[in-house]
């Protein structure tokens, strides 16, 4: 009897299990890419204040399959659970009084959803990483075109899509928000949307990328122009001088 027949075959996986696993892998990155368009749409909160992305962010948690992060080094999986854990004791011993640990709740929610959710996410699906920051640019661009229409076309645009909204819109002052929070949001928004877009456009050789990447840039930058925020120069002008410098 040879050696090979006494070991012990290596267990094969079930081709349905793989194939199942690679239309749910697609599904969680199909919810990622819809949850990064609409990171900025912070007036849309089916329930619970919790924000569109989030849920689609969460959903795509659930999707993604277990063997997509069950193989990462043990370095990354405990940076998983190190860093969140110490953001949020920080965050938990820096409150004083219970009253303050309800009002931080929300807060605490977020830093949650930033470190363990969104940032292992990222790092599943960090191989379609330009399809990643074309879903930020275009989602940002779509609500720096809201704040177009609202401030020239339909001032009521903003009041229509908005869903359980956590600020009122102060359009009224001259300032524009689109779907974000504050002007001072749309601001920096509209100037990580001209980064990226400059970015992809410096590399990118077709000429169709190109023609949706140009008007992104116009758009973010006269939405920001709109929202009256300083922090969009202030914030921008430093990103193009450290991308041309590298």
């Amino acid at each position: 009897m040879s050696d090979s027949g006494s070991a012990k075959a290596a267990p094969v996986r079930p081709k349905s299990s793989a194939k199942s696993d690679g239309t749910a892998f697609y599904v969680s990155r199909y919810l990622f890419l819809a949850g990064l368009a609409l990171v900025t749409f912070e007036e849309i909160r089916p329930a619970g204040g919790v924000m569109l992305a989030d849920y689609l962010f969460g959903l795509s948690l659930l999707f993604l399959p277990r063997a997509r992060w069950s193989h990462l080094p043990k370095a990354v999986k405990y940076s998983f659970m190190i860093a969140p854990g110490l953001i949020l004791l920080g965050a938990i011993l820096s409150l004083q009084t219970p009253a303050r640990f309800v009002d931080a709740g929300g807060a605490l929610l977020r830093l949650f959803t930033l470190f363990a959710v969104i940032a292992l996410l990222a790092l599943c699906h960090s191989s379609n990483i330009y399809q990643n920051l074309m879903a930020i640019v275009l989602g940002i661009s779509v609500n720096c075109f809201i704040t177009i229409l609202q401030a020239w076309v339909y001032p009521g645009i903003v009041d229509f899509l908005s869903v359980n909204p956590p600020q009122a819109d102060v359009a009224f002052s001259g300032r524009f928000q689109g779907m974000t929070e504050f002007p001072v949001t749309l601001g920096l928004a509209a100037a990580l949307g001209v980064l990226i877009a400059i970015g992809l456009s410096s590399m990118e050789k077709h000429r169709y990328s190109r023609l949706i990447l140009t008007p992104a840039i116009l758009v973010c930058s006269t939405a920001a122009l709109l929202s009256g925020s300083r922090t969009f120069f202030a914030s921008l002008i430093p990103g193009v001088i450290l991308f041309a410098y590298f």
